[in-house]
């Protein structure tokens, strides 16, 4: 079963609460509200420390004394989860300050439901991929490798989630296949082949740790034949299985995460 999602509300006015709760619980995401008006900057980081959510939506029109922008400052530092303000009142000043915490949305009152869906999805979705983005552009040749040779590893690198033939590549060169792979190997260090799997797994790892995309799912999407062809490549490189290599990964987040109590 999918894990459903957590996201945590910092409002002090109920019946905004309420609505928010009611719009998110519908697209399945578990949702716990922090009535700030009760608390204090402290334990609203205690909070977020114990709960890890997914996303933390802070409104600025609080009756508290606390300034709701201190959290933005927290969660900015923290920079694991990602967070957006409501608030019904945006202008020029305030607007600066709002912008110094970076934050990776802004929903101005009266909101509808749709407003809030699409938001909220696409901050999730956009932060899942803040890691694997990175991953899948990673350019590491140099300048001292042939022009030809980097014009290949660029095209690796943009078509991880395609099946990558090495004549294809050779064809950029526009080399013979076996003059390609001579070159490509003395260059980069191991044969096309490699370097694909490689790049690929390393995709796929970034993957399994930051989104709960079905294995099978990410074997297909990484230009694998099947299932099977997927897991024994992986842990051919990794030494375990796609499964037990997400639950190792979050068994230990989630370790290291209590013993900050």
């Amino acid at each position: 079963m999918k894990k459903r999602k957590k996201v945590l509300i910092v409002e002090d006015d109920f019946k905004i609460a309420r609505n928010l709760k009611t719009i998110l619980e519908e697209e399945n995401f578990e949702v716990i509200i922090d009535d700030f008006s009760l608390s204090n900057i402290d334990t609203t980081i205690e909070m977020i420390e114990l709960l890890s959510p997914n996303l933390v939506i802070i409104d600025l029109n609080t009756r508290s004394e606390i300034n709701p922008l201190n959290i933005g400052v927290y969660l900015l530092n923290k920079d694991t989860i990602p967070y957006l303000y409501i608030s019904s009142t945006i202008n020029k000043v305030n607007i600066e300050k709002v912008l110094t915490t970076r934050p990776q949305g802004i929903i101005v009152k009266p909101f509808n439901d749709v407003n809030i869906r699409t938001t909220v999805a696409l901050i999730i979705n956009n932060h899942q991929h803040k890691k694997i983005d990175p991953i899948r552009n990673q350019i590491e040749p140099t300048n001292d490798i042939p022009f030809r040779i980097r014009n290949t590893i660029n095209y690796i690198h943009e078509n991880l989630h395609e099946r990558i033939e090495i004549g294809k590549l050779a064809s950029i060169t526009k080399w013979k296949t076996h003059h390609f792979i001579r070159v490509f190997t003395k260059e980069v260090g191991i044969t096309p082949y490699q370097y694909i799997l490689e790049k690929k797994i390393a995709l796929a790892r970034a993957i399994l740790e930051e989104t709960d995309q079905p294995i099978l799912e990410i074997g297909f999407d990484l230009g694998f034949q099947n299932y099977s062809n997927f897991c024994v490549a992986f842990k051919k490189k990794c030494d375990t299985t796609p499964e037990n290599y997400r639950k190792a990964y979050r068994a230990k987040n989630y370790t290291a995460t209590r013993i900050k109590f």
